[in-house]
């Protein structure tokens, strides 16, 4: 279900869209008109029902060595301070943290 609401700031009327289904988390998006927001919401909803939007965050089966490992290899080398990052991951890497899945 779609609420939308008027957000009045010093120098604009701006119109917050924020849509709220059972088994998914709150979407929220401003605008300008109350038109576009009626119409986003109405969209967005469509979408959520038919399955193609999801606003759950689902598992992944990385852990965050993995994902660590790969920042380091696709990242950072583009970057001008790279060597020092590079220790800063690595050691980041041998702590046990890293073996958790999210």
């Amino acid at each position: 279900m779609a609420t939308i609401t008027r957000k009045t700031t010093k120098d604009s009327i701006k119109w917050q869209a924020r849509i709220t289904l059972t088994n998914h988390n709150p979407i929220t998006k401003t605008f300008l008109r109350k038109t576009y927001a009626l119409q986003w919401a109405k969209e967005t909803e469509i979408q959520i029902e038919k399955g193609l939007l999801s606003s759950r965050h689902e598992r992944t089966e990385d852990t965050l060595r993995e994902v660590l490992k790969r920042y380091l290899s696709e990242i950072t080398p583009n970057k001008k301070g790279y060597q020092v990052e590079e220790i800063r991951i690595k050691r980041l890497m041998r702590d046990p943290i890293t073996s958790v899945k999210f």
